[in-house]
């Protein structure tokens, strides 16, 4: 079988089976599975729904519809070049046109403009359909990142994206770059970058964690007017911790499952990101321990975060605090050269562009905090367990920057008096200590209330 091409409409829509109806369609490819494919044979071709090798047999080509009969084999339809790269389709002295209702019917006596259209290859759909089914952010400062629900299609052959009319054969580009470039004007560039937020969390252990958790989520979107999912890594156990969430919140929350047997395990699950299938679509991420209320919009944050290359941490204290809070001994014990009064930074607020951008950096913590325990045959190495080996690995790599978190995070311990005001700046780490999660808890839910109070 040769390759499969998807069919874009002289509108720019694509070719669709209507599930219910099983006819053909056309609709914006954000509105719509692109599920019809043409092989062709010279100047016939065959029209399939579904996946390769196991799809139906488009075979009903009728003046008002076309779709799939109940009976019989594939239909085979005349194949007629109307331009380099489009087709125009016909069987018993009619072509098929995609009309202005929708509809996709053999229709008409002559190829023209509606009656011709666009092969797009497969893999190139798939890049189209991630495309125009998401959102972008442009690079020039300020901008905001462009929505499904402003995409148009225009013709020929083309969307309106973000306000720029574009040929859809020239908008796949590299289906493995995430980046994308929209030409306009002859020569001018616009860059983007994905824009699907994900907010993410690991908890494990008693009841009070699992509460904190959900005061977390719950300020993300009530105060934090987050504006994408969020993920909790934890226990099969809580697999069903959403159902504690209210609408709409619930249906913006899922589950990863990573087993965990210990507090090191528990702490280094954060690092585990990119071993999370769920993860890889999203972009950028914001991690957060469960002891983290959220007091503002946190827009400018993410924002920011797509579209830079660096690891983000909030700076705390010296890094070569005398409680070995940030791997002093080990920066010590390798030799390392470090400004001791240089910041440590926090694990416990974490941002950054996408998983994949720190696959081998969050590989290698997990690596190194598990060969430390093995050689110290104790899992409690550090009393702060993964932030110690994470600021090592980190500044061994180079890899942390400070600026952008420290405008939106702040630090309290939670043995200080409870807030009275709110903060204002992003989000609030109610600090003290690894499972010491009652303390935490109690403040965790005063300040929630001071907030609603306040709204």
């Amino acid at each position: 079988m040769g390759p499969r091409f998807a069919l874009v409409t002289f509108h720019g829509s694509v070719v669709h089976c209507d599930r219910v109806t099983q006819t053909l369609r056309h609709a914006p490819i954000w509105l719509c599975e692109p599920n019809v494919f043409l092989t062709r044979d010279g100047n016939t071709a065959e029209l399939t729904v579904g996946a390769e090798g196991g799809g139906w047999a488009v075979n009903d080509y009728r003046p008002d519809a076309c779709g799939m009969a109940d009976t019989g084999g594939a239909s085979v339809l005349g194949a007629v070049p109307t331009g380099p790269d489009t087709i125009a389709l016909h069987a018993n002295g009619r072509y098929m046109c995609a009309e202005a209702s929708g509809a996709v019917a053999m229709s008409r006596n002559k190829p023209k403009g509606w009656e011709s259209f666009l092969l797009v290859p497969e893999r190139d759909m798939q890049r189209l359909t991630y495309i125009l089914t998401n959102r972008w952010l442009p690079s020039h400062a300020g901008a905001p990142p462009t929505d499904p629900a402003a995409y148009r299609c225009a013709e020929p052959y083309a969307v309106l994206f973000d306000g720029v009319r574009v040929p859809l054969r020239t908008l796949a580009g590299d289906a493995r770059s995430r980046d994308l470039f929209i030409c306009h004007d002859d020569w001018k560039i616009r860059h983007y970058v994905p824009y699907r937020p994900l907010a993410y969390l690991a908890a494990y252990g008693r009841e009070d964690i699992f509460q904190s958790a959900e005061i977390a989520i719950r300020s993300l979107f009530v105060h934090g007017q987050w504006d994408g999912d969020v993920l909790l890594i934890t226990d099969a156990a809580h697999r069903d911790f959403p159902a504690r969430l209210p609408e709409p919140i619930r249906a913006r929350t899922i589950v990863a499952i990573v087993p965990a047997h210990d507090v090191l395990d528990y702490t280094l699950a954060r690092y585990r990101i990119a071993e999370i299938p769920e993860a890889a679509a999203y972009g950028p991420l914001l991690y957060i321990d469960t002891d983290i209320v959220c007091d503002a919009p946190l827009h400018a944050l993410t924002r920011s975060a797509a579209l830079s290359s660096k690891l983000h941490a909030c700076p705390e204290f010296q890094l070569g605090h005398p409680n070995d809070y940030y791997g002093v001994s080990l920066l010590n014990a390798d030799g390392a050269a470090f400004d001791p009064n240089a910041n440590g930074y926090s694990s416990g607020t974490l941002v950054f562009r996408d998983a994949e951008s720190q696959r081998a950096l969050f590989a290698t913590i997990v690596a190194t905090a598990y060969r430390i325990a093995a050689l110290a045959d104790r899992r409690d190495v550090f009393e702060y367990f993964d932030q110690p080996i994470f600021n090592y690995v980190a500044h061994k790599a180079a890899a942390i920057d400070g600026t952008l978190l420290e405008q939106f995070v702040r630090i309290y311990i939670n043995n200080q008096p409870p807030l009275t005001e709110p903060v204002g700046k992003g989000l609030v780490h109610f600090a003290g200590g690894v499972g010491n999660s009652l303390p935490k808890l109690t403040h965790m839910t005063r300040y929630l209330e001071l907030l609603n109070a306040r709204r």
